[in-house]
């Protein structure tokens, strides 16, 4: 889900001497057929994202005498796991599966344990729609056996940091991107006729589509604030930039509006 608004800085830059315009020029225009080649549009933009999905990113592990039966263990409480996932609308995403061995307590460097010495362990990630009562299904997939936790999960169980193990993400983000250019670009273009253009004019101004006249030069969003897995709170970026749009995953801690808010400059092509 998205909102976006769009808001119009136009701004007509041209060098030179002839770039100043007598009384006499704005009685009896010089008719263009293309804007000049020096002449640029600024404007901003906003949209505002909401994520559509909960991700429990974490892992299972089943420690066993032999490899072969860890594989078969593991791969049980995962069906298991999955079956449930499914049922409440979610997705299952297997990730790596990772195999270990278990070092003996204060035996020599290499050896294994004697009593379990094997280790298998799945990363995953378990999606579910946004509005799903994710601290309830996060509480059944801990009994079903999840033991590791976050994106940056350990082989060992205990120690270390605390990790995020529920994250919010975004469907169809470059889509929406795509979607606020062509609409700053247009309503730029249409504001700026409006204002100058026609009285400069331009006769492309009466174009279906004016704002083919003009290229996107750039485009800079930023969000506000947010927090990211390494606890840290800094703004979000996403740059569009000749013709390539940078679009990163964009991922939240917590379930919150993402309101991003930028520029776009257009530079004419003249033809």
């Amino acid at each position: 889900m998205s909102r976006i608004s769009v808001v119009i800085i136009t701004a007509a830059m041209c060098l030179g001497p002839a770039s100043a315009f007598s009384k006499e020029s704005m009685i009896n225009p010089v008719q263009y057929n293309y804007p000049p080649v020096n002449h640029y549009i600024n404007g901003t933009c906003n949209i505002t994202l909401r994520p559509d999905k909960a991700v429990i990113a974490g892992g299972m592990s089943v420690e066993s005498v032999m490899p072969g039966e860890a594989r078969e263990k593991l791969d049980t409480q995962v069906e298991v796991l999955k079956a449930y996932v499914e049922k409440q609308g979610g997705q299952y995403v297997p990730l790596e599966r990772v195999r270990a061995v278990n070092p003996a307590q204060g035996g020599r460097h290499g050896e294994m344990a004697e009593a379990m010495p094997f280790l298998s362990i799945q990363r995953m990630e378990l999606e579910f729609p946004v509005a799903t009562d994710i601290d309830a299904v996060l509480e059944k997939v801990l009994q079903l056996g999840m033991d590791r936790y976050g994106n940056q999960m350990t082989l060992h169980r205990s120690g270390g940091q605390p990790q995020i193990i529920v994250r919010y993400r975004f469907s169809g983000v470059e889509e929406n991107i795509n979607s606020l250019i062509d609409s700053c670009k247009h309503s730029a273009v249409v504001s700026w006729c409006e204002a100058e253009g026609r009285l400069m004019g331009h006769r492309w101004c009466d174009d279906e589509k004016p704002e083919r006249r003009f290229v996107v030069k750039n485009m800079n969003l930023q969000s506000q604030p947010v927090m990211q897995e390494n606890g840290y709170v800094n703004a979000l970026s996403l740059y569009y930039s000749g013709g390539n749009l940078n679009v990163p995953r964009l991922e939240l801690m917590g379930n919150i509006e993402l309101k991003l808010k930028g520029a776009i400059s257009l530079s004419a092509t003249g033809n």
